[in-house]
């Protein structure tokens, strides 16, 4: 089980799906930076029907949040309208472990995914060349937020929080180095 900005995983041994979604987040900004919109939504666990205690700890989230949430698949078409109201939408993400378990999602509930965004930036790799780790060496959000003196007045491990703390990490180190792969 784990959890990464703007998604929350559920773990057991479905191949197919080993990580299950059970929260997506998102801030939308526009050219300026401005946070013009949000998403956030629980999501109804259909494989792994109850939140491991190390989850619900670490994240806040109980099995009576997600009881009676949307499925994925009614999630996905909801994230999927948030982010078409943008024109050239570039997912900012925290390392790529989230586009890898969203497009696992998709594919494991058989969801169209070609019109979903290809275009990402790592935020998490800009953020530890931002501060000269070592190759290979990634700095974690919390870190990042703290030294670049952010106000943590939101809880970490909570998609649409972490969403944010993103969002702001990458406003602070934005520079025309950084591209969308």
């Amino acid at each position: 089980t784990w959890v990464e900005d703007g998604l929350i995983y559920l773990s057991n041994s479905n191949e197919k799906c080993p990580f299950e979604i059970i929260q997506i987040g998102a801030i939308k900004l526009d050219s300026n930076f401005n946070i013009i919109d949000t998403f956030n939504s629980y999501v109804k666990p259909q494989l792994y029907k109850s939140i491991h205690p190390f989850v619900g700890k670490m994240t806040g989230i109980k099995s009576e949040d997600v009881v009676n949430a949307p499925t994925f698949p009614q999630v996905y078409r909801d994230f999927k309208r948030f982010l078409s109201t943008s024109k050239n939408t570039i997912l900012c993400v925290w390392g790529t472990g989230d586009l890898k378990e969203l497009f696992r999602n998709i594919t494991y509930y058989d969801l169209p995914h070609k019109t979903l965004t290809k275009s990402y930036i790592n935020v998490q790799l800009y953020a530890s060349m931002y501060f000269n780790n070592p190759t290979g060496k990634s700095v974690g959000l919390q870190n990042a937020i703290q030294m670049l003196n952010i106000n943590q007045d939101k809880s970490y491990h909570n998609a649409l929080n972490d969403a944010y703390y993103t969002a702001q990490v990458f406003i602070r180190i934005y520079g025309p180095h950084i591209v969308p792969d």
